[in-house]
């Protein structure tokens, strides 16, 4: 848990990127995406597990980037590569308990 508070904290370090997007569209739902999946990250890292509608939550958010990824700029698609990973762990992390 504390390596992945650990990388939490470097990501969240960054800015949001302010640039990269095909569109106003894609940069928009990307924003939602890396706000619902960061309180369902947050909530996972303060109580070491999520209810069944945050596990919806995190893993539609997850589609959600991995979808846009090839079409990002290297700035956007390192960012979003990293929250990917850290919310794919706690995805792993919990199947393992259940």
């Amino acid at each position: 848990m504390d390596s992945l508070r650990g990388e939490w904290d470097k990501l969240k370090s960054r800015p949001f990127p302010r640039s990269g997007f095909v569109s106003d569209d894609q940069r928009g739902e990307l924003a939602g995406a890396d706000s619902f999946a960061a309180g369902c990250i947050l909530s996972f890292i303060a109580t070491g597990s999520l209810d069944n509608t945050r596990i919806a939550v995190l893993k539609g958010c997850l589609t959600d980037i991995e979808r846009e990824l090839p079409a990002l700029s290297a700035e956007a698609k390192d960012y979003f590569e990293r929250f990917s990973e850290i919310g794919k762990s706690i995805i792993s992390q919990l199947r393992e308990t259940r």
